[in-house]
């Protein structure tokens, strides 16, 4: 009997990013542990090398592996709507860089490095990785942004 996390597996080849190895994956491959969903949204497939280290630094500082999250490009997704990710993937957290509320076809508005929740998921939108990496004024945003999101002890910082 075929189980419904392999029909959606089929349905979603290659949607996510594995980002152990940033390299293509079947949706779901990979441990995806605290459901953390980072979505971004670029015409290439991949991110570029610099972006991946940002990312891996964001991940570190806030105290979490690859295998906690699942990566997103919507870019190259087949998925259309937040109702599509949400029913697919059970997020817990999603984080946007790049893309508004609008491109997950939510009619909301919603400001950059504000979490909110919406239909009991927090959301975090956030320029993207490319601006953030050369701007440490939006580094600074997104870190208190993070800190807030997930709980973190400002002394750290």
């Amino acid at each position: 009997m075929i189980e419904n996390h392999q029909i959606v597996a089929s349905l979603y080849k290659k949607d996510l990013l594995e980002v152990k190895d940033w390299t293509s994956m079947d949706a779901m491959e990979g441990d995806y542990i605290n459901k953390i969903m980072i979505i971004y949204d670029i015409t290439q497939h991949d991110l570029p090398e610099s972006q991946k280290k940002l990312l891996d630094n964001i991940l570190k500082a806030i105290g979490l592996q690859t295998d906690d999250i699942q990566l997103l490009n919507w870019q190259h997704s087949s998925i259309q709507q937040f109702w599509q990710l949400k029913r697919s993937y059970q997020p817990k957290r999603i984080i946007g860089f790049g893309i508004s509320p609008r491109t997950l076809g939510l009619i909301i508005h919603a400001y950059k490095y504000r979490q909110f929740t919406f239909d009991e998921v927090p959301f975090l939108f956030s320029d993207t990785l490319e601006q953030i990496e050369s701007d440490v004024a939006l580094k600074r945003k997104l870190w208190v942004a993070l800190q807030q999101m997930f709980t973190i002890n400002k002394e750290k910082s």
